[in-house]
């Protein structure tokens, strides 16, 4: 295969030619590539391409590019619709402790989100806090991950809400496969679990759970113990051994919901979606291709 330096198009077996023109060149050039030619220099003919020297006569465009794109204006209303099509609130009796995630990513919607959960968790009587979910980010120590979401504006004083910060995690099974499935200690001693993530394509691998509610319910809550266990296992580990850890999570964890962020190109809100425990899994993937073709 190759490369046309003066299109961009790229060629296979055949020869092709090729006419470059404009303001950098002081004369057409032609270049064909025939199919025994490995290199430009090897495909070069006759013709010497000559730049100007002067940028004289160079005309310059001012270019805007406009999607049309889904975004919702108001966050705290779409969060509690969402909340409310899960019926998770309704679960909730009065004094019980909630655990609410909290990533390592920056994601602009994210502390208004979290703040409307909060309140709407303390509504009906419940007793909400944050717990850092994100692995072995913030330097794989409690203060460290408390310290990052402080920098992404969630903290104690902006959410309304306590931030209980731990790297203790405590076994709740293991997956088919034999991986152990481990769980924050704070969330493990919670009534309910609210999972808050966004629902993006990863960027290592492709597969029908990518970086959403399903990681975060696995590497996110599983601390650097389980972060180090499914990391182990490269790529291929982080493809199947999500899910697997996930319906071990959704079973034995007293998991309330899960809101899904979906953001749109230029990191607004498209959509956000509101699930249960039991539907996760299953809705996911097609979650994921929504993100992935905005």
């Amino acid at each position: 295969m190759l490369l046309d330096k003066v299109s961009g198009a790229f060629y296979r077996g055949t020869a092709r030619l090729s006419y470059a023109r404009g303001p950098f060149f002081d004369k057409s050039v032609r270049v064909c590539y025939p199919s025994t030619q490995t290199s430009w220099e090897g495909a070069m003919m006759n013709d010497v391409i000559e730049p100007r020297r002067s940028l004289e006569g160079l005309e310059l465009y001012h270019i805007r590019q406009r999607w049309a794109q889904p975004d919702i204006a108001d966050i705290p209303r779409a969060t509690q619709e969402a909340l409310a099509r899960t019926g998770a609130l309704a679960r909730i009796a009065p004094g019980d402790e909630i655990a609410i995630t909290a990533g390592s990513r920056g994601i602009e919607a994210m502390p208004a989100v979290l703040k409307t959960v909060v309140a709407a968790v303390r509504a009906v009587g419940g007793r909400p806090f944050i717990f850092p979910a994100m692995g072995s980010h913030g330097g794989g120590t409690a203060e460290g991950q408390r310290e990052l979401l402080a920098s992404l504006g969630i903290d104690e004083a902006s959410m309304g809400a306590p931030i209980r910060a731990t790297m203790e995690v405590v076994q709740i099974g293991e997956t088919a496969e034999g991986l152990p499935v481990y769980l924050d200690a704070y969330a493990a001693r919670a009534k309910g679990i609210i999972l808050v993530n966004r629902i993006k394509k990863h960027t290592n691998y492709d597969g029908p759970y990518e970086s959403g509610l399903a990681k975060m319910a696995v590497i996110g809550m599983g601390k650097h113990r389980q972060a180090v266990a499914v990391h182990a296992y490269g790529n291929a580990g982080l493809r199947t051994l999500i899910p697997s850890a996930a319906q071990v999570v959704f079973a034995k964890a007293p998991i309330l919901a899960g809101l899904g962020i979906i953001e749109n190109a230029w990191g607004g809100v498209a959509e956000l979606v509101g699930l249960r425990a039991d539907q996760i899994l299953a809705k996911e993937p097609e979650l994921l291709q929504k993100a992935k073709a905005l």
